[in-house]
């Protein structure tokens, strides 16, 4: 089995969200969660640069758990700007093949929020995004932490608001991980 990667999920809610919760030392990635913004601002990339080797860009629809719907050209704008400074984005595969958003380096993810797909739908859905890292989102029965024992290679968490059922606190996903995988 491989240790999965601990990713802490941050809702940014704008100036008001303090980029110190982006040093997380028991995170191994930070989620950052623009869809809680009220606006996509292309100057907060700019800002977000001395964080972007630990840093995962994330504009959720509302269909796909996002909490704030954003007009798709602004969600495709800065998600292609965001790409080609370098950082890396969660992209829904509906949206990357809808809008032309470049997926290659980046996590392609799937959510079927009401209830769990069919492996048919899973291929027809992501058969063109077969060669990046996917991620596939179903209800959450209790805690996450048992998919890594399935091989998911990542296990979201929160610090001080869940951005999704089931999510661990972060110390405890950490604890919780060394105690399976061993310490690194």
């Amino acid at each position: 089995m491989v240790k999965p990667l601990i990713v802490l999920s941050v809702p940014f809610k704008g100036a008001e969200t303090s980029l110190s919760s982006l040093n997380a030392p028991e995170a191994d990635l930070v989620e950052l969660r623009l869809d809680y913004a009220d606006t996509l601002n292309l100057d907060l990339l700019g800002r977000l640069e001395d964080f972007k080797r630990k840093l995962l860009l994330t504009v959720r629809d509302v269909q796909e758990g996002g909490v704030r719907p954003i007009p798709p050209e602004a969600k495709r704008s800065f998600l292609v700007r965001a790409i080609d400074k370098g950082f890396t984005c969660d992209v829904e595969a509906h949206f990357a093949r809808n809008y032309g958003v470049p997926h290659e380096g980046q996590i392609v993810s799937f959510h079927s929020l009401q209830r769990t797909p069919t492996l048919d739908e899973l291929k027809r859905e992501l058969y063109d995004f077969r060669e990046t890292l996917l991620k596939i989102v179903v209800p959450a029965k209790g805690e996450r932490i048992a998919f890594s024992l399935l091989g998911s290679k990542l296990i979201y968490a929160f610090s001080k608001e869940k951005t999704a059922e089931g999510q661990l606190e972060l110390k405890r996903a950490r604890k919780l991980v060394e105690a399976l995988f061993g310490r690194t």
